[in-house]
C-alpha cells in the first residue's frame, strides 16, 4: 500500500497560511511563496518515519514549506500514485483543507484521511463530506500505521483506536487511542523528505539555518485556551524523552545539516528540573557549541535550571505571557 502524507498549500490572495507544526495557525501577507516563519511539521514527519520503519511505501510533502501551489501539490500526489492520502488540517484553514481533499478525491481517486485539531473535535461534521474517508483523532502516528495495516489485510476497522470512518453509510467513531507512553520508541522524524533549510524560527537573534526539535510532549497545566493538551493529546500528561537520546538527535542534526541553532519547540520544555539539568549537562559535556532556545513556562523555571542551560548554550527562550490581568489569568485557569 502506498501512502502520501501532506501539509497542503494554504494561500488566500496575497496571504500564505502556516498550519502543520504550529499551535496557532495563521495567515500572513507574503510576497514570496514561503513565509519567513515556517514551523516543522512534527506529527507528519513522525508518522512518516513510523510507516517507513514498518516497510510502508510512503512519501511526505510539505506544500507550505516548499511554496507549492495547489496544482503543484496535487501533481506531486499524482506522480506518487498513492492508495491513501493523509492531510493535516487546522480550524482557520479547514475550508481550504476540505477543498483540497475534495479535489484530490475527484482527480486522484484514492482514499483521503484527515488529521489535526479541527477534525479531532468536529469529526462528525467533517465526515458528512462524502469525499473524506477517515479521520485520525489526536496523536496519530500509530493510528495511521494501524489503519494501513488493517486496510492491507482487509481487517475490521473497529479495532483501530483513534479512528473515525464510514461503513454502510454510517459514521463510526472508535475508542480514542492512548497516548504514546515511551516517546523514545518513535523513530526520529523523516526529515529526508522535507526542505529542511526552509524551516525557520529565528526569534531573538537565532542563527540561520536553524531547526526545531521536541524533547517532550504535553503539559500538566489546564489553561482553557491551549490547543495541544486539550485536543491533540486529550490529557494533561507530560511525557519526556531520554536526555541522552535527545542530544544524540541534536548532534546528528548539527553534523548532518550544519544547522547553526536549535529550537526546542516543546509544549513546555522546562518541566522536571532534574531532567532539564541532565539534558543541559549532556549538551555541555559533548562540547556542542551551537546556540539553542526553548519554549518554556515562567512558573516552572528557577535560577539553577537557567544557569545550567545557559552554560550549555541556551541563548533565548519563549515564555507564555498570556495576559497582564490576573483576573483574566484566573478565568483561563
Amino acid at each position: 500500500m502506498r501512502v502520501f502524507l501532506g501539509n497542503a498549500p494554504w494561500r488566500m490572495g496575497d496571504k500564505v497560511g502556516v498550519r502543520a507544526g504550529s499551535r496557532w495557525p495563521f495567515t500572513v501577507k507574503c510576497k514570496d511563496r514561503v513565509p519567513g516563519y515556517v514551523p516543522f511539521p512534527f506529527f507528519l514527519a513522525y508518522a512518516t518515519a513510523v510507516l517507513e520503519e514498518n516497510g510502508v511505501d510512503v512519501n511526505l510533502v510539505d506544500g507550505v514549506a516548499e511554496g507549492l501551489s495547489r496544482e503543484e501539490f496535487i501533481n506531486r500526489i499524482r506522480k506518487f500514485n498513492p492508495d491513501l492520502v493523509l492531510l493535516e488540517t487546522s480550524t482557520p484553514s479547514i475550508q481550504v483543507d476540505l477543498e483540497t481533499a475534495k479535489e484530490i478525491k475527484e482527480r486522484i481517486g484514492c482514499e483521503v484521511a484527515l488529521s489535526g485539531p479541527h477534525v479531532s473535535v468536529m469529526y462528525s461534521e467533517v465526515m458528512e463530506k462524502n469525499f473524506v474517508d477517515y479521520i485520525l483523532v489526536g496523536e496519530y502516528e500509530y493510528t495511521l500505521l494501524d489503519l494501513v495495516r488493517y486496510l492491507e489485510k482487509g481487517k475490521d476497522l473497529r479495532e483501530v483506536k483513534g479512528l473515525v470512518y464510514r461503513r454502510g453509510g454510517k459514521i463510526k467513531v472508535n475508542e480514542r487511542r492512548p497516548l504514546i507512553e515511551d516517546l523514545d520508541e518513535l523513530p526520529w522524524p523523516a526529515r529526508h523528505f522535507l526542505p529542511m533549510y526552509n524551516y525557520n524560527d529565528d526569534f531573538a537573534g537565532m542563527l540561520k539555518p536553524n531547526t526545531q526539535m521536541w524533547a517532550s510532549r504535553g503539559c500538566p497545566f489546564g489553561c482553557i485556551f491551549c490547543l495541544w493538551p486539550k485536543v491533540m493529546y486529550g490529557s494533561r500528561k507530560h511525557r519526556v524523552r531520554d536526555p541522552v537520546k535527545v542530544v544524540d538527535e541534536m548532534e546528528w542534526l548539527i553534523d548532518t545539516y550544519k544547522f547553526k541553532s536549535i529550537f526546542f519547540d516543546d509544549d513546555t520544555f522546562n518541566i522536571g528540573k532534574k531532567r532539564v539539568i541532565a539534558l543541559a549537562n549532556e549538551i555541555k559535556e559533548r562540547g556542542i557549541d551551537v546556540p539553542w532556545s526553548i519554549m518554556a513556562s515562567a512558573q516552572t523555571m528557577d535560577r539553577e535550571m537557567l544557569e545550567a542551560m545557559k552554560k550549555a548554550g541556551l541563548v533565548s527562550l519563549k515564555y507564555g505571557v498570556e495576559s497582564g490581568d490576573q483576573e483574566m489569568l484566573n478565568r483561563a485557569k
